[in-house]
């Protein structure tokens, strides 16, 4: 706060302090109590932080398990079935051409690699 706002917070409670003097015992005995209770249940943003035995066992877990899998999910994991189109051509009896001249598809390849 600055000079100015302190001035004003100064002189607004000088001003309700004076008020309440002028009010009965009973009824300031009433406003202390409501402003303990108020004060009281005032709660902070980081309540829940110091808190953490409120939490039921199962609400933690499920943060925890939605958390590890969003990361899994995010990270480019291998699929355990990488490969699995070769299977079909080794299982296939159709393609006994391809690996006797094996060979020469190989040097093909590299040719193509070299001429661009």
């Amino acid at each position: 706060m600055n000079e100015k706002d302190q001035d004003f917070v100064k002189k607004t409670r000088e001003q309700l302090d004076a008020s309440v003097k002028s009010l009965d015992g009973h009824t300031r005995s009433r406003l202390t109590q409501i402003r303990h209770k108020a004060l009281a249940s005032r709660r902070s943003r980081f309540d829940w932080l110091v808190n953490w035995g409120k939490v039921p066992a199962w609400g933690a877990a499920t943060a925890c398990l939605s958390l590890i899998i969003i990361w899994i999910l995010s990270n480019d994991v291998a699929s355990p079935l990488t490969g699995m189109e070769d299977i079909d051509l080794l299982a296939s009896n159709n393609s006994l051409e391809l690996y006797e001249e094996l060979d020469f598809y190989a040097w093909l390849n590299e040719e193509g690699k070299n001429a661009g």
